[in-house]
């Protein structure tokens, strides 16, 4: 008996300290306890404000007619602009060199790619 609680104190250990998987262990030991932590804060919220202080209202919002003040933020005060129609100018092309390489140009570059 006293060799099987032996054994589950080393397993335990190990798998805290980092050996078998302590990451996981860390993660969902932390886990628990943030949501224990969470129900006990909502508790303790609804103890001292009431459960209807953070209850969302699910009612049916009555329809109103957008403000100006409402039309700029969503717009982001962007009017609608007008394109103007200008004549395109037709690109300069500039003229063509025409490069001139000898026989020696080849064979070099064929070296390069061989490593020669």
């Amino acid at each position: 008996m006293i060799r099987i609680k032996h054994i589950l104190l080393v397993l335990a250990t190990s798998l805290l300290s980092g050996c078998l998987g302590g990451p996981i262990v860390q993660q969902i030991a932390t886990s628990i306890a943030t949501k224990v932590a969470d129900n006990a804060i909502a508790n303790a919220m609804d103890v001292q404000d009431g459960p209807s202080n953070r209850k969302p209202e699910n009612g049916i919002r009555k329809d109103t007619v957008p403000d100006e003040t409402w039309m700029m933020m969503a717009t982001a005060g962007f009017r609608p602009v007008d394109p103007n129609a200008q004549p395109e100018a037709a690109p300069e092309e500039p003229p063509m060199q025409v490069l001139q390489s000898n026989n020696l140009v080849r064979v070099q570059l064929f070296n390069l790619l061989i490593g020669a």
